[in-house]
C-alpha cells in the first residue's frame, strides 16, 4: 500500500516539477525551446500541439498537455511571439502559463541572421488535493499528505507569478544554432513549501544535408540543463539535477513526408528513451504525431503520445514549391 502511495506521489511531484513545456523535437513548441525564433518564418506562423503521458500500472491519473504558440515578423528587425501551455494531473494539479517574446532580428553580409529575444511570462497553479484518486480503493487523502509530509500541511489552492527568459540564434540556409535561458528570476512556484523554479539552459542546433527536389536530411542536437532547488516546509535544502538531458536525432525528409528518429539520454538513467515520428509536410501546412518510449525496466508501462498542427499564412504554392526542401525553420 505503501509503495503504490508513494508511486502515485512521486508522479504528481514529478509534474509540479515539469516546469517548462515537454521537448520532444527542435520543430515543434518553438517559442518554448528559444524565444528567439519569434519571426524567423517571416509570416505568421502558428502551432498546436496535445501530448498525454501516463502510467496505468500504478493507477495513477494521465498528465495531458496542450500547447498553442503565435509567431510573426512585425518589421523588418523586430519578432513578435505569444504562446500558451497547460498541463494536468487527472484535474488534481493545473498549469497554466502565458509566454509573450519579442526578438530583434540582425543580418550579416545577407546570409547569417543573430536574433536575440526577451520573453515575460505569467504563469498559474491550481492544485485540488479532493480531487485525489487511487484506484478501486478506498484512501483517506489526508493520511497519503501526513504519511509522505505533515498533518500540519495545508497546500496552497492556487499560486501565481510572473517568470522572465532569453535566448539567442545564430542561423543561415543550411543551419542553426541556439541557446536559451529559462527562469532567469527563479520565481516561487511552490504549492508543497518554498520552490524556487530553476534557472533552465536549453543548447540547440541542426544542419540540413539535402537534394532540394528529392530527398534531404536534418541532424541536431539538444541539451537542456536545470537544476532543482526545493526548500520543504520545515526548512530543509534539496538540491538535484532530475531534469537535464541530451537528445540526438535526425529528420529524413522525402517531399512531403518527414520521418524523425531520436534518442534521449537522461541525468537520471531511467528515463533514458528513444523517440520515433512522422509528419506531412506541404504548402505551409504540417501534421505530424510522436511516440517516446523509455526503456526503464520500472517504467515498462508508461508511455507518452503528441499530436501537433502547424500552418504557416501568406505562403503560395510557387513561395512553397520554390523552398521546398531549403527552409530550414519550419
Amino acid at each position: 500500500m505503501k509503495l503504490r502511495i508513494f508511486i502515485i506521489l512521486f508522479c504528481l511531484a514529478f509534474s509540479i516539477k515539469a516546469q517548462h513545456t515537454y521537448y520532444s523535437s527542435l520543430n515543434q513548441n518553438l517559442l518554448s525551446v528559444n524565444p528567439a525564433f519569434a519571426g524567423t518564418n517571416k509570416q505568421l506562423r502558428t502551432q498546436a500541439i496535445i501530448g498525454e503521458t501516463g502510467m496505468p500500472k500504478y493507477g495513477g491519473k494521465n498528465i495531458q498537455s496542450y500547447y498553442a504558440g503565435f509567431d510573426c515578423l512585425g518589421k523588418k528587425y523586430s519578432g513578435f511571439g505569444l504562446s500558451f501551455s497547460n498541463s494536468n494531473s487527472g484535474q488534481v494539479l493545473r498549469h497554466t502559463q502565458v509566454d509573450f517574446s519579442y526578438a530583434l532580428h540582425f543580418t550579416i553580409k545577407n546570409k547569417i541572421k543573430i536574433v536575440h529575444a526577451y520573453q515575460f511570462s505569467f504563469f498559474e497553479y491550481k492544485y485540488d488535493r479532493t480531487k485525489l484518486s487511487f484506484g478501486e480503493q478506498s484512501i483517506n487523502t489526508s493520511d497519503v499528505f501526513a504519511f509522505v509530509n505533515s498533518s500540519e500541511i495545508v497546500p496552497s489552492q492556487y499560486k501565481r507569478n510572473v517568470d522572465f527568459s532569453s535566448g539567442l540564434l545564430i542561423y543561415g540556409k543550411r543551419f542553426y544554432a541556439g541557446a536559451s535561458i529559462l527562469s532567469i528570476t527563479q520565481p516561487d512556484e511552490g504549492l508543497l513549501g518554498v520552490s524556487k523554479r530553476p534557472i533552465t539552459q536549453i543548447y540547440q542546433g541542426k544542419y540540413r544535408f539535402l537534394n532540394p527536389d528529392k530527398f534531404n536530411f536534418d541532424i541536431y542536437g539538444f541539451a537542456k540543463l536545470q537544476k532543482i532547488v526545493w526548500i520543504n516546509h520545515d526548512g530543509y535544502h534539496t538540491k538535484n539535477i532530475r531534469e537535464s538531458f541530451v537528445q540526438y536525432g535526425t529528420y529524413l525528409n522525402y517531399k512531403a513526408f518527414s520521418i524523425h528518429i531520436a534518442h534521449r539520454v537522461n541525468e537520471v538513467s531511467e528515463y533514458d528513451a528513444f523517440i520515433a515520428g512522422v509528419a506531412i509536410n506541404t504548402y505551409g501546412f504540417k501534421i505530424g504525431y510522436n511516440n517516446k518510449c523509455n526503456y526503464g525496466s520500472h517504467l515498462s508501462n508508461y508511455f507518452f503520445n503528441e499530436f501537433y498542427l502547424q500552418y504557416s499564412f501568406g505562403r503560395n504554392k510557387k513561395e512553397d514549391s520554390e523552398s521546398k526542401g531549403i527552409k530550414l525553420i519550419d
